[in-house]
């Protein structure tokens, strides 16, 4: 009888021990930051005027009312030398944010297109009027432009006009002087744009064809954005500090721009219950980790509990309890980092992946003849 319970004892012993390397394992897999660094990677160009992004980086204003741009329509006009990647995600150039993601103002880029429009429909499922360019025959720096007024929204490419839509008229979001001007990527940090930002300006009027052309040709000869003296100037950055965290605004508004030390997320996103889906591989892969990464510990949960007597009847709703507990706690913690995702999808699969692994062991259990 003492073999046979010290042989008990030892498996108990065991069973605990790998129960412990799961969950430590799980932690490390569940909060490590996939690359993330607490610094900025957003610094300034050594030889040219300019900002240069990375991935985990942001620049953004303090909190702007943005309702003087609307009288007479507006102009955005930018010199940049992105990053062009394959992959099919949606990047941040340029966002203006009230704490809605339907009022947002977004400028980003899809592969080599510069894409302008408001709200969050960045994959185009739901065909919320956009206008774009194409830029992967730029040379070196493009020069872009969108202007929108009554007329219509309009982009310009190094300044040419590029495409007309007369039924698009772009809005800036306004709620009372709530929203930031963020560059390089979202409010939430978690959609980077990579490359070289070499001049940005903001006008509160919808300018013509001769206007533009005639600006690109001035910011071509001066090679710098030096458009203090224009009228209807609302922001103009032309980037020309090198160092410091703050570019500044030379328009009469003083908008300035912070380059922070360290990476923020200007909004935390928390169990969030819908969001877009970038790459649809990734996304499977994600729901089958999710689901199957719990089975283990619904599993060591189930037969500690029960093998242990802990909770009487109750050990199976305990295990199932504790991964549900376990699994909140990961997206929690995951809602501080810019790398990760707190969604209620995860919770949800995570907490039937563990409930399955409970199934698992009861089910191995009865068919062995060891449970009533």
């Amino acid at each position: 009888m003492g073999f046979f319970r010290d042989k008990e004892r030892a498996v108990d012993a065991l069973l605990v021990c790998v129960l412990l390397a799961t969950v430590a394992g799980m932690l490390y897999f569940g909060v490590r930051p996939k690359g993330y660094r607490p610094g900025n990677n957003a610094h300034w160009l050594r030889e040219e005027p300019g900002i240069a992004f990375d991935r985990f980086g942001v620049a953004h204003s303090g909190l702007v009312d943005f309702a003087a741009l609307e009288e007479g329509g507006f102009s955005v006009a930018f010199a940049i030398r992105p990053e062009i990647s394959g992959r099919p995600d949606f990047r941040f150039f340029m966002v203006a944010h009230d704490g809605e993601d339907a009022r947002q103002l977004v400028i980003g880029q899809w592969r080599s297109w510069i894409v302008a429009m408001n709200g969050d429909d960045y994959d185009a499922r739901r065909k919320t009027r956009r206008i774009s360019v194409d830029i992967a025959q730029s040379e070196g720096v493009a020069w872009v432009t969108f202007t929108s007024g009554a007329e219509g929204t309009s982009v310009y490419l190094n300044g040419q006009l590029h495409r007309t839509d007369p039924m698009l008229r772009l809005t800036w979001p306004n709620a009372g002087g709530s929203a930031r001007l963020v560059l390089g990527n979202s409010i939430y940090g978690r959609h980077p744009w990579r490359g070289e930002l070499r001049g940005l300006a903001v006008f509160g009027q919808a300018l013509d064809e001769e206007k533009v052309s005639a600006l690109f040709r001035e910011w071509r000869d001066a090679g710098k954005f030096a458009f203090d003296a224009h009228s209807g100037l609302q922001m103009v950055y032309p980037l020309v500090e090198g160092a410091g965290e703050i570019a500044h605004d030379r328009s009469e508004n003083g908008i300035h721009i912070e380059i922070p030390a360290r990476m923020r997320m200007l909004q935390k996103e928390f169990l969030v219950l819908w969001y877009q889906v970038e790459n649809k591989r990734d996304f499977v892969l994600d729901v089958v980790l999710n689901f199957f990464g719990f089975w283990p510990l619904g599993f060591l949960l189930a037969a500690t509990f029960y093998r242990g007597r802990w909770f009487n009847n109750y050990s199976w709703q305990a295990a199932i309890l504790f991964c549900f507990v376990f699994s909140f706690s990961l997206e929690t913690a995951q809602v501080w980092m810019p790398s990760r995702h707190s969604h209620m999808l995860d919770l949800v699969l995570n907490t039937a992946g563990g409930a399955a692994g409970v199934g698992v062991y009861a089910a191995a259990r009865r068919k062995m003849g060891l449970l009533g």
